[in-house]
């Protein structure tokens, strides 16, 4: 596994040292630098996970190194620490994009536990990303067949919703037939639409009533396939 990545920001070298030492013992991997012009450019050659980023710099503060950090479209969740920080600096920051705020003398194991919330965040916002984008490419519809382009027009019309009475007084919420509940199904390579589309009790209302099979009590499943008509 991936070591999760540091970078501190600090112009107190003891701070720096010891944050250093400990992160690393901790098994991060760790680089330390004195000024926001060089977390600033660090950040900027390569990805880190997060930052411990000071307030109180010489040359750019620890705010407007954060507000360049963040305009550069660097994600690294940033912890601010500062020794004389005021609600307003917070206030700020967090408006900015900073995860948190600790604040000096610092507390080992505040810091640590801010710090290991802050990856945390961030591996729940990559992994949010990634499902997301897998979940966009595994239902795309691809062809552009009659049967491709039948069962887009019919995965369409099943997620619209149905009508609703506006005079209604009922109490407890009443059937939604306008829902459909669709699994898509990758077909194989060779198939002419490459998915095919099971509509699963596709219960869409057609002057209020419920298209079912014969046997009784069971909602109609359609199987679209490419070349075959439900």
């Amino acid at each position: 596994m991936t070591r999760e990545s540091i970078l501190v920001v600090d112009d107190e070298p003891g701070v720096r040292s010891m944050l250093e030492a400990i992160l690393k013992d901790e098994g991060y991997g760790v680089t330390a630098v004195g000024t926001g012009e060089d977390g600033v450019a660090a950040a900027a050659r390569r990805p880190f996970d997060a930052m411990l980023l000071d307030v109180w710099l010489p040359g750019i503060d620890g705010i407007e190194t954060l507000s360049r950090i963040k305009a550069q479209g660097i994600d690294a969740e940033i912890v601010m620490i500062s020794g004389h920080s005021t609600i307003e600096t917070a206030v700020k920051a967090t408006k900015l994009g900073a995860f948190d705020f600790v604040e000096k003398p610092l507390s080992l194991e505040k810091t640590l536990l801010v710090l290991r919330n802050a990856l945390r965040q961030r591996r729940l916002e990559k992994r949010n990303r990634s499902l997301l984008d897998q979940l966009t490419r595994d239902t795309e519809i691809l062809g552009d067949s009659e049967a491709a382009r039948r069962v887009r027009r019919e995965a369409s019309a099943a997620a619209m919703p149905g009508p609703r009475s506006a005079t209604s007084t009922r109490s407890d919420p009443a059937p939604d037939h306008g829902r459909a509940t669709i699994l898509i199904v990758p077909a194989s390579p060779t198939a002419e639409t490459a998915l095919s589309i099971r509509l699963i009790s596709a219960r869409r209302s057609c002057s209020g009533s419920t298209r079912t099979t014969p046997s009784a009590g069971s909602t109609r499943t359609s199987h679209v396939t490419p070349g075959w008509t439900a």
